[in-house]
């Protein structure tokens, strides 16, 4: 037989009044007292402390200026509802739109341009094999990535909290700049703005002072294809982490030591590019 839950007589008798009574005094005295410091948690991600008016406890404190996102160290220039981030990691609903780069509309999965287009796209993939690589989130139609999401709803779920965050999405989830030893994301031609604007600066000192008969564009082109290409031997993919591919980031990792492996089996930095004459 199953225990009776009893309940004290003063809640049982309060618990039974019309709903039009007046709020009883002895159910007030009941209510559980809520540690608000409790609620509002440190901003790093696994903090189990109580935070300031900035939102980090004071251990983190020195990290109130810096993006919210795991490993990153950028500074953050974006205030969300969900955090503070860099612009790299600033949370956005994207257009499901193949190659589409623009914001979803509200209460849409399509930008404006490509809300007429929705239908048409369900229509079509709907005529091909279910085996798809489509992102699960509804309306999107972007091809997904290891956890079944493209990437831009992969970097909404984590910084909503709505997707577990693990060191493998971070290190890569985004491509990084392909300079060695450089661990910025890239922003055009996959790399940072700052090594990306120093290949150019080599590529024109390259043309201005004769050392080529090649073009300035073929020059920059040499330059980036050569850092572009994962240093592994043999491999002809491009880079994506420390100058490796996504599989031989994770192999050199898996079986390394310590240190990091995958510096000693790339060439030097400083070696020379030889330009056609």
């Amino acid at each position: 037989m199953e225990p009776e839950l009893s309940l004290p007589p003063e809640l049982d008798a309060t618990l039974w009044k019309p709903a039009g009574d007046h709020f009883d005094d002895q159910l007030r005295e009941l209510i559980i007292d809520v540690n608000l410091d409790q609620i509002f948690m440190c901003a790093v991600h696994g903090c189990p402390k109580s935070c300031n008016d900035d939102g980090y406890c004071d251990v983190h404190a020195p990290n109130a200026g810096l993006c919210q996102n795991a490993s990153c160290n950028q500074v953050a220039s974006v205030a969300q509802e969900f955090g503070r981030f860099c612009q790299r990691h600033a949370v956005a609903f994207p257009c499901g739109f193949p190659r589409c780069r623009e914001k979803a509309a509200h209460s849409s999965s399509m930008c404006a341009k490509h809300a007429s287009q929705a239908p048409s796209m369900r229509r079509e993939l709907a005529s091909r094999s279910q085996n798809a690589r489509m992102c699960r989130t509804e309306g999107c139609y972007k091809v997904r990535q290891g956890r079944g999401y493209c990437t831009a709803h992969e970097k909404l779920l984590i910084a909503t909290g709505r997707l577990e965050i693990k060191k493998r999405e971070v290190d890569i989830a985004f491509t990084m700049c392909c300079f060695p030893a450089c661990k910025k994301h890239a922003q055009r031609n996959r790399f940072c703005c700052k090594h990306g604007k120093e290949l150019s600066e080599q590529a024109r000192a390259a043309v201005d002072e004769g050392l080529t008969a090649q073009t300035y564009e073929e020059v920059l082109e040499v330059l980036q294809k050569t850092l572009r290409r994962c240093q592994h031997a043999g491999c002809q993919k491009n880079a994506r982490y420390n100058q490796l591919c996504t599989m031989h980031y994770h192999l050199y990792n898996r079986g390394g030591d310590a240190d990091d492996s995958e510096v000693s089996a790339l060439p030097a930095i400083d070696q020379q590019l030889a330009f056609g004459m």
